[in-house]
């Protein structure tokens, strides 16, 4: 999960919530590696590596400071819904956030989601948890699965993005990229999420090998398809 680019102009804080559910059994964090177990209320931690709550690891690369209340909160249906009831109904909730101040004009986050991991798992997930964020820039957000061989590209401008060092990728356009490697080819999806039609060319290669870059011309449809995705093959 990446954010970046994050402002506000008026003097409002601003915050990422990560999660908000009811609140089952305890919550473990590791803060600058070490493991404890947090007390109920609310609490601002720094330093931390991962929050671990109901099954679910949030890992902080670099770590992070987060905010977390895990406690009983109050309210009524009919605050959200006036056709139901006014009671007030108590449960135990659990809430994680990031604060990014008032008037941010250039905040980011990024942590890993890894659902149904038992904790004792977690410290060495944490430390590989296989997932790389290449570029978490206003203009540029990628992430590639190293042991799947994905990566996932989102350009909000025509950009060039350094995967491995020996391979490059650009996209002459913004553009939402796929890109699945296999030992013999390349499998790029491409997609444009303006939902209108246009003409995409992305380049993939060597840096090293200016002669050896491929282009790829993909046609990205209009009227009832746009949006969708279109794959191409390169071979390696």
């Amino acid at each position: 999960c990446l954010g970046t680019g994050i402002r506000c102009e008026p003097a409002d804080t601003v915050i990422t919530t990560m999660n908000q559910c009811f609140l089952v059994g305890d919550v473990t964090v590791s803060q600058s590696g070490k493991q404890k177990t947090v007390p109920r209320g609310e609490c601002v931690l720094d330093g931390v590596e991962w929050v671990y709550h109901d099954g679910v690891a949030y890992v902080f690369p670099g770590g992070e400071r987060v905010y977390i209340a895990n406690g009983p909160r109050s309210g009524t249906w009919w605050d959200i819904n006036h056709t139901l009831s006014k009671d007030t109904v108590t449960r135990d909730v659990f809430t994680l956030w990031a604060d990014h101040g008032k008037s941010p004009s250039n905040a980011r986050y990024a942590y890993i989601v890894a659902p149904t991991r038992a904790l004792p798992d977690i410290p060495k997930f944490a430390v590989s948890p296989m997932a790389d964020i290449l570029s978490n820039e206003p203009g540029l957000q990628a992430v590639r699965h190293r042991t799947a061989g994905v990566t996932g590209i989102a350009f909000y401008a025509p950009g060039r993005l350094v995967i491995e060092k020996d391979t490059v990728i650009e996209a002459d356009k913004p553009c939402l990229l796929l890109l699945r490697e296999t030992p013999e080819r390349l499998e790029i999806t491409a997609s444009n999420p303006a939902n209108v039609g246009m003409r995409l060319t992305v380049r993939i290669g060597n840096p090293a090998v200016p002669a050896a870059y491929k282009a790829v011309v993909f046609d990205l449809p209009e009227g009832f398809d746009a949006g969708k995705s279109i794959t191409r093959m390169v071979e390696r």
